[in-house]
């Protein structure tokens, strides 16, 4: 095995857990067992013209074809799952996202507790499959009226309905996934609080039981370390994972045992972990995921407090802070108004209209230092077209760029080409 594919074993493995595990185990196989490359059937090249900027076009056309086929969005957002031993409930949810741009990856503990008001739409679904369903529960409930087949998929729906998200993966994993990866990599040196951990549990068959100071932890002490609630509830449970996961991913990069142990590794992952990823998308990941650092990974828990309703103790999130912090990892804007300056715009700009009046702006903006990409005429449909359309997925001051184009209309909408910040279909 090439140098390259060990370290980027060593680190995926290590800072990223269960999502590039599961990475770095496929690249293993895909790099032994595969020779083929990907095909991707969804690229849409536009056809450059001679005018203005038709040689950039032409070079970004092509720069693009590889960009779409071997690199990943900007954004890839996943739902990490720890589901108990009757794969009902979870004691683990995280809403995670990866950003191509800032090689981060963040990492938000939801708590299993939390509150949550469920849609006529997804209470239909759920009802559609045999289950009659409340209207309010806590998070990890809904997991289970879900079921072992659709848990994971009514969760992904009530948080994308929750914070306005697109969730593209669900991996879930058994909590005997995690014991045994933390038995062939460990045992993790960690330090238990004062007073030490002690819990039993015959109708889960757990047993707690970690005395305070140092320990080396096994695979079954790691998991009663991360399941254990005491008098802080769910909310001590989690921030005792955010310490272990950053204690486990610190050591377990210190090790040279990752590549010795790959088989067993890969055995764990493929028994216990079941993900929609598609693994023929691996390999848009790899240059990104070979430059992770430990200060890559960011860990943080959803904001808000307990509160006792009826008796039942459950977290309440706070709205206006959670989506505050939704917004600055999953879709990379806040709620102000982005200024920025025209040549860091990149703008791809379709003629739908007349050619000579749409070169002419071209070329005066190009003059004017904006970073403009002509793309020749606009092939889709301009039924309904009345005005040049300015279409941007970002929350931007488009002042500067709308001087040039008169009673413009502005859509903030997602664009399938990540080369451009803004497309502009000019009429």
């Amino acid at each position: 095995m090439n140098n390259s594919i060990k370290k980027f074993l060593i680190i995926v493995v290590s800072i990223v857990g269960s999502f590039v595990l599961i990475g770095g185990v496929s690249l293993f196989a895909h790099s032994r067992l595969s020779s083929g490359s990907e095909t991707n059937n969804n690229i849409n090249i536009s056809q450059g013209s001679g005018t203005a900027g038709s040689n950039t076009s032409q070079s970004n056309e092509r720069d693009g074809f590889f960009s779409r086929l071997l690199l990943p969005p900007r954004k890839t957002n996943f739902l990490i799952l720890g589901n108990d031993q009757s794969d009902l409930l979870t004691d683990v949810i995280i809403l995670g996202s990866f950003d191509r741009d800032t090689n981060n990856i963040d990492l938000i503990s939801v708590p299993r507790d939390t509150y949550t008001t469920i849609s006529q739409d997804l209470r239909d679904f759920i009802e559609g499959n045999g289950r009659w369903v409340p209207r309010f529960m806590k998070m990890n409930e809904l997991h289970a009226y879900g079921g072992r087949v659709h848990g994971g998929e009514v969760l992904r729906r009530q948080l994308q309905e929750m914070f306005n998200i697109e969730i593209d993966y669900i991996i879930s994993m058994e909590l005997d996934g995690f014991i045994e990866i933390v038995d062939i990599l460990g045992p993790v040196e960690f330090e238990v609080p004062a007073g030490g951990l002690f819990y039993r549990d015959p109708t889960q068959g757990l047993v707690i039981a970690l005395q305070e100071g140092v320990q080396m932890l096994d695979g079954a002490a790691a998991e009663g370390l991360v399941r254990f609630r005491g008098r802080h509830g769910d909310l001590g449970r989690i921030d005792m994972q955010h310490e272990f996961m950053m204690e486990f991913f610190r050591q377990a990069l210190q090790r040279d045992n990752i590549i010795n142990n790959i088989v067993p590794i890969a055995g764990a992952v493929f028994e216990h972990v079941e993900t929609d990823f598609n693994m023929i998308n691996l390999p848009r990941y790899v240059p990104f995921l070979l430059r992770l650092q430990p200060e890559n990974l960011r860990v943080q828990m959803l904001p808000g407090h307990p509160q006792m309703i009826n008796g039942i103790s459950y977290f309440i999130h706070d709205q206006a802070r959670s989506q505050e912090l939704i917004n600055s990892i999953f879709h990379n804007f806040s709620e102000t108004t982005r200024v920025v300056e025209p040549s860091d715009l990149r703008i791809q700009i379709f003629n739908a209209g007349d050619i000579h009046e749409t070169v002419r702006i071209v070329e005066e903006m190009l003059g004017d230092g904006f970073n403009v990409v002509f793309a020749g005429e606009f092939s889709g449909s301009t039924t309904g077209i009345s005005s040049t359309r300015v279409i941007t997925p970002f929350n931007l001051d488009l002042e500067d760029v709308l001087y040039y184009f008169d009673g413009a209309e502005v859509l903030e909408e997602h664009i399938e080409d990540d080369r451009f910040d803004i497309i502009i279909i000019a009429k």
